[in-house]
């Protein structure tokens, strides 16, 4: 939030770190923020606020965070602190002469998970990309959710409709990959996490299927599977709902297209060789198929961790049809998703296959190359070799594979900016 002078006492905000949005009120002194309490009175977190949250006031006012512009000078950390217009003429200097001389193609950027966050830089950040003609975006997407995505844009149409299950109304969830007591509900603003599956098991059932017991499959009833099968748990499920005649075949004719399609593939699934790889008996897979799409109200949510490995497009493909295969869109007590994001992300595009990496020819995410291919990208000689990066609230020397890789990489660029909010 911004205050100014004069604005004292206490002032309504909410948090922007992660999806669940908690309400605080922030107290106010001398136009600075100097403490943040959890707002009891929010209809939507109702006091709760996680550690992180009611400290945001220390991190604006860490007088080791950087207000002006640091220029490299030197070795590596060396910097000199210079004004806003010098920062801000040398780097559109710098700009103007590579596209002048190597074209757009020269220049990418690489946008960090907090970008995301802020309605100001995702915006701002996007259409200055677009006004110098940048088409190359990577960014934190192809390190966590790009298979999400992937499943989201084959079964939605679009990359970025996330499923949002209707806990307030739910008697059945099904948590696959997540963990949303430590992680606040990832991807569904729902803050108050304890409150609400405790509610949906008080009235109902949450199964928590985890090959470990995390914290919150601990209270519930947990369903340990090997890790790396939640694809063949899913095909198992499906395969049982179609062949027993429990699918929403109405939701489907009305709301799908291609579900024929969905129904010939999982007719060459083998249900009980598929629950043998997730370490259960079929017997027990089957059971639970059935009481899930017997169920009036019930939604599957899953989370990262049906993203990770071998099989992470498949499952997040798979998680989004069997919501579809059981008619759990739209319906009370099943899962929705809203269209609104898709306006606020269109500078980035969407979709699989165009833009490719220049190295290796690999096809783009919602519009996202992926970082691993960013050291060649640099390093590669050839028309279209980055040349220039502008990177916003990222650190993919540390977050991305290969780092010591992209660290050589980086030191080969003419112009390497990064913009971030500490």
């Amino acid at each position: 939030m911004r205050v100014k002078t004069g604005q004292n006492g206490e002032h309504f905000t909410f948090c922007r770190i992660c999806e669940a949005f908690c309400g605080l009120v922030a107290e106010v002194a001398d136009g600075k923020v100097v403490a943040l309490r959890p707002d009891r009175n929010n209809p939507h977190s109702k006091g709760h606020v996680c550690v992180k949250g009611v400290n945001m006031h220390a991190v604006t006012h860490d007088p080791d965070r950087v207000t002006k512009p640091l220029k490299r000078k030197g070795n590596a950390g060396e910097f000199i602190e210079i004004e806003w217009e010098q920062a801000l003429d040398e780097i559109a200097d710098s700009l103007r002469s590579i596209m002048s001389e190597h074209g757009t193609e020269a220049v990418a950027s690489y946008l960090g998970n907090p970008t995301a966050f802020s309605t100001n830089a995702i915006m701002g950040f996007g259409e200055f990309l677009g006004a110098i003609g940048c088409r190359k975006f990577y960014g934190a997407a192809s390190q966590d959710t790009n298979a999400r995505m992937l499943g989201n844009y084959v079964v939605h149409g679009a990359p970025y409709p996330f499923n949002i299950p209707d806990l307030s109304r739910c008697d059945f969830l099904m948590i696959v990959g997540a963990n949303p007591l430590v992680s606040n509900g990832w991807g569904i603003c729902a803050p108050r996490m304890r409150h609400d599956l405790d509610a949906i098991a008080a009235r109902g059932r949450v199964v928590v299927v985890d090959p470990r017991r995390t914290e919150t499959a601990r209270p519930y009833e947990h369903v340990m599977v090997r890790p790396d099968s939640d694809a063949w748990l899913l095909l198992a499920m499906m395969r049982v709902i179609i062949d027993e005649g429990l699918a929403d075949t109405d939701w489907l004719a009305a709301h799908s297209e291609g579900w024929g399609e969905l129904f010939d593939a999982i007719a060459r699934i083998d249900p009980v060789a598929a629950a043998a790889r997730t370490g259960l008996a079929f017997d027990d897979v089957a059971a639970l198929a059935r009481d899930f799409a017997t169920s009036e109200r019930a939604a599957l949510y899953a989370g990262l961790g049906l993203c990770r490995g071998y099989h992470g497009a498949l499952g997040a493909f798979l998680y989004n049809a069997f919501n579809a295969l059981t008619g759990r869109y739209g319906r009370p007590g099943g899962t929705r998703f809203g269209l609104n994001l898709i306006g606020a992300v269109k500078p980035f595009g969407g979709g699989h296959g165009a833009p490719y990496t220049r190295i290796g020819h690999i096809p783009s995410i919602a519009g996202m190359l992926a970082t691993a291919m960013l050291p060649a990208d640099i390093e590669e000689p050839g028309e279209g070799r980055v040349r220039a990066l502008l990177m916003s609230a990222g650190n993919p020397v540390l977050s991305a594979p290969g780092g010591a890789v992209l660290e050589r990489a980086l030191s080969q660029l003419e112009l390497f900016v990064s913009f971030d909010f500490y």
